[in-house]
C-alpha cells in the first residue's frame, strides 16, 4: 500500500506558516537560478505535477496595463485587452483558497517561480529544500560548464557522475 502522508502534510501547509529563512530572501535566491533546477529537484521528489501549463499565465478574460508586463518580459496571454478597471465589474468569490491551472494545485502560501522556460508551483511546506537543492543543481551546472570549457569529453563528465 502507498504511503501518503508525506504528500498529504505538503497540501495542508497553511500560506503563514513560518519557513526556515526570510520569505524575502528566498524569493531573492530563486531569482538567481533558473526553473530546470528547480523542475530537477521536483522530479526527485516525485512532484513532476507542479509545472504549469505553457509555461506562461494565461488569463481566460480582459487585462489592462499589459505594457507594463510586457516591459517585465513576463510572458503572458490574454483574451484581449481592456482600459478598463475592474471595480464595479468583477465579484470576488474567494481568496486564500486553493486553486488549480490545468493539472496544478496552488495552496495559499505556495511558491510560484517562473523564468522563460516555464512556471513551476512549489509546495511552500518544502520550498527552502528544494531552493538548497536546485542551488547545489546550478552549482553543478556551472562546474559542468567549465569543463566543456576546458575540453572535458561527455564520457569523461558522464563518468563524474554528472549529465546533460
Amino acid at each position: 500500500m502507498m504511503d501518503l502522508d508525506q504528500s498529504r502534510a505538503l497540501r495542508v501547509e497553511s500560506p503563514d506558516s513560518p519557513l526556515e529563512l526570510p520569505e524575502l530572501e528566498i524569493c531573492e535566491r530563486y531569482e538567481k537560478i533558473f526553473t530546470a533546477a528547480v523542475n530537477d529537484v521536483l522530479r526527485e521528489n516525485m512532484l513532476t505535477p507542479q509545472i504549469l501549463p505553457n509555461g506562461t499565465i494565461t488569463l481566460r478574460d480582459r487585462h489592462r496595463d499589459a505594457d507594463k508586463v510586457l516591459e517585465l518580459g513576463f510572458p503572458l496571454w490574454v483574451r484581449y485587452r481592456n482600459s478598463n478597471g475592474m471595480l464595479g465589474r468583477i465579484r470576488i468569490s474567494g481568496w486564500q483558497k486553493q486553486t488549480r491551472i490545468g493539472d496544478v494545485f496552488i495552496q495559499p502560501g505556495d511558491l510560484i517561480f517562473a523564468d522563460i522556460d516555464g512556471v513551476i508551483v512549489v509546495p511552500r511546506a518544502i520550498c527552502v529544500p528544494v531552493l538548497l537543492r536546485a542551488e547545489e543543481i546550478a552549482n553543478g551546472e556551472s562546474q559542468l560548464k567549465k569543463w566543456l570549457k576546458e575540453g572535458m569529453s561527455a564520457t569523461e563528465i558522464a563518468k563524474r557522475g554528472r549529465y546533460f
